[in-house]
């Protein structure tokens, strides 16, 4: 059984809970939108992609109007370009130091514990990576997916508002290292 699953730790810890009878029923998602009530994963997902892919832009247009340019978002025209600097194996594993302790996998069923133990090891190999991917402006199409887990915020844990969506090692290293060029 753990040996034919795509997510081993996830399995053995099913596992031992199971064993220990701490199994959890599964509950049914629900989701209020536009005063309607759905359960269906599906139109769940769709409602959450539409609500998160719209909702910026409508926000800009309430507060600029229907014609959106960069002149009327910026409030003036920014020449300059954005420069990322390198990350070296040490921003890397400082990146690495402070990621919450979990013991929950990614894509490449690495745990966040197992990540620190062996950072020295793997810290410059990120690092040339993510420079690589920096320089040809290339992100890797494996780390384009994810896993989206609402996470309740307070109050009605249906509500759409209510909920939050986490992010990793690769997005804070890019984060780290831009560097931006304005006359402001």
């Amino acid at each position: 059984m753990i040996v034919q699953s795509s997510n081993k730790s996830r399995t053995l810890w099913n596992l031992v809970n199971r064993i220990k009878g701490k199994s959890q029923p599964k509950q049914q998602m629900t989701i209020k939108y536009n005063n309607q009530t759905y359960t269906n994963p599906k139109d769940i997902a769709d409602i959450f992609g539409n609500y998160f892919s719209t909702t910026v832009l409508q926000d800009i247009s309430l507060r600029y109007g229907p014609n959106i340019t960069t002149d009327c978002t910026l409030g003036i025209l920014v020449e300059k370009t954005m420069f990322f600097q390198p990350v070296t194996g040490h921003d890397i594993q400082r990146i690495i130091n402070r990621l919450p302790n979990k013991k929950s996998t990614g894509l490449d069923e690495v745990s966040i514990g197992v990540l620190k133990q062996c950072s020295k090891e793997v810290s410059q190999h990120l690092a040339d990576i993510i420079n690589v991917s920096i320089s040809s402006g290339v992100f890797p199409t494996a780390l384009k997916s994810s896993a989206i887990i609402p996470i309740y915020k307070k109050d009605d844990p249906a509500g759409i508002i209510n909920v939050s969506i986490s992010s990793g090692v690769f997005p804070t290293a890019l984060k780290s290292s831009a560097i931006y060029y304005t006359n402001l």
